[in-house]
């Protein structure tokens, strides 16, 4: 369904707009809990389908939405990306805010870098001690 909804024969307009919304919705805030192996199955599908849709988004200005969409996916090049549309188009509110989020999450990856190297030091010492 993702797939059409996203392809260049349907015209991007409000109505297609909602239905890929809750089409993602369904994965990405379900009513139900989803089981950790049909998460773990479908989210790089789910993902790619979502950064089509945010890339939409971009190309037809809908800027917030595509903030909020960033958020849900948590993936630092889109809020990059989005950025430097919103200094384009002057949204300099927008775009500080893509700033923080951006450096937020490229310091969850960092700490999270040093995590496992701190674990990995420690393991090589208790192996090197046995």
């Amino acid at each position: 369904i993702l797939n059409f909804l996203l392809s260049k024969r349907v015209v991007f307009n409000i109505k297609i707009e909602l239905l890929i919304e809750e089409s993602l919705a369904c994965f990405y805030k379900p009513k139900r809990s989803l089981l950790e192996k049909t998460i773990y199955e479908y989210r790089h599908q789910v993902s790619r389908y979502a950064r089509r849709y945010f890339y939409n988004l971009l190309k037809n200005s809908s800027l917030n939405k595509a903030f909020l969409l960033a958020v849900d996916i948590s993936a630092k090049d889109l809020f990059n990306d989005l950025y430097y549309c919103s200094l384009d188009r002057h949204e300099n509110q927008l775009a500080e805010m893509c700033r923080k989020k951006y450096h937020e999450i490229l310091n969850e990856e960092n700490q999270e870098k040093i995590r496992n190297e701190l674990n990995r030091s420690i393991t090589t010492i208790d192996d090197n001690i046995k």
